[in-house]
């Protein structure tokens, strides 16, 4: 199989297969490539790695928003006896602050 140095289908199907970094890297050697076509490669997997956690952070940033500004717009609109207002406070607000973090943490790659 030949591969050019920009012909990334091969690679991407390895990485869509669930083989890991090393994994992938050994089948590239084994098909005789050279290693500033290996490195090329191995970057396009590290890059299509990073994309899928920037998608899945970003996705867990705006829930997290969503839920804090539900949390905190209900709280405001219940009086604060209520198990209903304790609930938003500290339920929405809270759980909505961790997606926030772990969306935040995905993007910057922490």
């Amino acid at each position: 199989m030949d591969l050019a140095i920009n012909n990334f289908k091969y690679t991407e199907e390895l990485f869509h297969q669930g083989l890991s970094l090393s994994q992938i890297e050994q089948e590239l050697k084994q098909l005789g490539m050279s290693n500033e076509e290996l490195d090329a490669h191995l970057k396009h997997v590290k890059n299509l790695r990073y994309a899928k956690h920037r998608n899945l952070g970003f996705t867990l940033l705006t829930i997290g928003a969503v839920l804090c500004l539900c949390g905190c717009v209900l709280t405001f609109l219940h009086d604060y006896s209520s198990m209903y207002a304790a609930f938003t406070l500290y339920g929405l607000t809270i759980v909505g602050t961790c997606s926030v973090l772990g969306g935040l943490a995905l993007i910057l790659g922490i």
